[in-house]
């Protein structure tokens, strides 16, 4: 096959975003092979060599060429690793990560019996470079979970990610400082940075042990910079505490730690030269969008548990089913005695045929509009309408009503702070509530749990919604703590499909219906906020075979996932598990009903 200039040039041209990433593992290659561990023992850059691209490896012999004494026994390490990766990873049958243990571990042995061709090492010296590739495998393991982490491809505890990320940043981190005096500064600024954020959005002990990560690293590269490791740590700790106060408390933590380092070393302690790291890391902690910053953490940070009350309960009601008719057989029943049967079929016949074609796609929204305003010329509208539903859509008296949930914590806490909670009345009524407390946490689930059994309580005992909702709201006030509380709402009379959907400060419900997402929703003011209660308010009609995702705002996602997740799955579980999975590290409190009406 021929290939013209525009093809072949296609074929050759590399996108910013490649030249960068190519550039980005030699640099890293280059970094990794120029750090020495212990007495010139380098491991990095042979575990860094069985998991990178041609480039990576270009900069690794690179910086092994700089570092000095062992090239050639680093060399033949290096290429056999990155060979055996590229000829075996589609020949054994192992994780990524177990190969890339593998790969460098052949390749310390075999540079280490090359090393016995070369006169200048003792066998005692080409025994411990042999001995060492355990080392060296154990690195390249860790390397290979932080990449694949970062990738989102590692099917690994969310712990493991963890520990393995942040060695990974050490190790780094060290190369850096190795590098010259110049350098120091910017390895100070990046611990001080990763520090920031970790505490920032993450509970002390992931804190504390990433500050001890880094720390440790800084101890084994250089033992005079003990200093630094107490700044470290001490600012870690304070500033987890003051995290609560805002952005700007956290590096107040790490300059108070500063000053009490200072005060302990006296005059050969530097305050002013880690005043000036400390100030240039937290500008850009504070001034980096915080979306980013999340998007960063997401890859390896661990999240909040699953709180998996998952619970499918159904709901059965005898049906009784009728015959379809065709559309314009539905309303002669009602036309019939209809005195003005002649002026609407006969004298405007064409108004009338239009406004019963319209019926179909009108009825199919859930937020249909009211009879009346279907049919504005019949005065027979809500009959026709309940006769179409009924009969055309063979509209079962009675649904079977099933339904699964699940909560999912903010990461950091042990607790949901949104309560999700489903009941029938006694009028056969499904009511379906979400209530979002203020926070997370413990206190924010006490607070949802109160009104969401507050408002249960109430309507099993036959109070109006909207009783109960100012109640609600009153209680909230009265409490006198500025306290609100979002709550999603939503009402199906399982006898006829009928339904009412109440909503302050939630989310938008959705309604998967024959293949089509709807959404329903507003914004609103939660309750607590106002003396009344201004909530968003909608009456639905639903129909067989819906199925209704109900969400906290702890969820962003649009129709087109809500369909995907509806159309490949045939039950509620299975539902708001693919749901759940979509945000497995959320940075707020999240929960999701699916219910479906068969």
């Amino acid at each position: 096959m021929k290939l013209s200039a525009a093809k072949i040039n296609k074929k050759l041209k590399f996108s910013a975003k490649t030249v960068a990433k190519y550039f980005l593992d030699a640099g890293m290659g280059f970094l990794l092979s120029n750090i020495s561990a212990a007495q010139g023992f380098a491991p990095f850059g042979i575990a860094y060599a069985s998991n990178t691209t041609l480039f990576g490896l270009l900069g690794t012999l690179l910086g092994y060429g700089i570092h000095g004494p062992d090239f050639w026994r680093y060399v033949i390490a290096v290429v056999v690793a990155y060979m055996a990766r590229i000829i075996m990873r589609n020949v054994l049958d192992i994780s990524a990560q177990a190969g890339a243990f593998f790969y460098s571990v052949w390749g310390s042995l075999v540079g280490g019996i090359g090393g016995m061709f070369i006169y200048t090492y003792s066998f005692r010296e080409n025994l411990l470079f042999m001995i060492s590739g355990a080392v060296s495998g154990l690195f390249a393991y860790v390397f290979s979970v932080a990449g694949f982490s970062l990738k989102k491809k590692a099917e690994l505890p969310e712990k493991i990610k963890y520990i393995c990320f942040f060695i990974t940043a050490s190790v780094i981190i060290v190369s850096i400082m190795s590098l010259d005096e110049v350098f120091v500064n910017a390895g100070i600024v990046l611990s001080i940075f990763l520090l920031l954020c970790v505490s920032g959005n993450f509970g002390f002990l992931y804190s504390f042990g990433s500050s001890v990560f880094i720390s440790s690293a800084i101890c084994f590269f250089n033992s005079s910079y003990i200093w630094l490791c107490g700044v470290l740590l001490l600012g870690t700790l304070l500033a987890s505490v003051l995290k609560e106060l805002g952005k700007n408390s956290q590096v107040m933590g790490f300059l108070l730690s500063n000053v009490l380092i200072g005060i302990y070393y006296s005059e050969s302690y530097n305050m002013w030269f880690m005043l000036i790291n400390i100030v240039i890391a937290g500008i850009l902690y504070t001034f980096i969008p915080k979306k980013r910053l999340d998007r960063m953490l997401s890859a390896y940070m661990p999240h909040g548990k699953k709180k998996a009350y998952l619970l499918v309960r159904k709901q059965t009601l005898m049906p009784q089913g009728k015959s379809k008719q065709k559309l314009e057989e539905v309303g002669s029943p009602v036309c019939t005695k209809c005195r003005k049967k002649m002026l609407c079929w006969i004298k405007e016949y064409d108004r009338t045929v239009h406004a019963f074609n319209r019926l179909p796609k009108l009825i199919m929204s859930p937020t249909a509009p009211e009879p009346a305003q279907m049919l504005d010329f019949c005065d027979n509208a809500e009959r026709i309408v309940a006769e179409y539903r009924e009969d055309i859509m063979n509209k079962e008296k009675a649904f079977i009503f099933e339904y699964a949930k699940t909560g999912i914590c903010k990461n950091g806490e042990s607790v949901c702070g949104d309560t999700g909670n489903v009941f029938i009345t006694g009028d056969n009524r499904c009511v379906m509530t979400i209530c979002d407390g203020m926070g997370s946490g413990c206190d924010a689930a006490k607070e949802s749990r109160e009104v969401s059994v507050l408002i249960e309580n109430m309507i099993k005992k036959g109070f109006d919604k909207n009783d109960a909702l100012l109640f609600v709201n009153q209680t909230l006030l009265m409490n006198g703590k500025g306290n609100t509380a979002g709550l999603d709402m939503l009402f199906i009379d399982l006898l006829n499909g009928r339904g009412n959907i109440v909503k302050a400060n939630a989310a938008p419900t959705y309604v998967y219906r024959q293949g089509n997402v709807y959404e329903i929703g507003k914004a609103s003011v939660p309750l607590g906020a106002l003396e009344e209660p201004e909530c968003f308010e909608q009456s639905c009609v639903f129909l067989k075979n819906d199925v209704i995702v109900m969400v906290s705002d702890g969820f962003e996602f649009n129709s087109d996932f809500i369909a995907e997740c509806c159309k490949s799955t045939n039950d509620c579980l299975s539902t708001v598990n693919k749901i759940a999975e979509k945000k497995n590290q959320p940075y707020d409190d999240a929960t999701v009903i699916v219910a479906k009406l068969t």
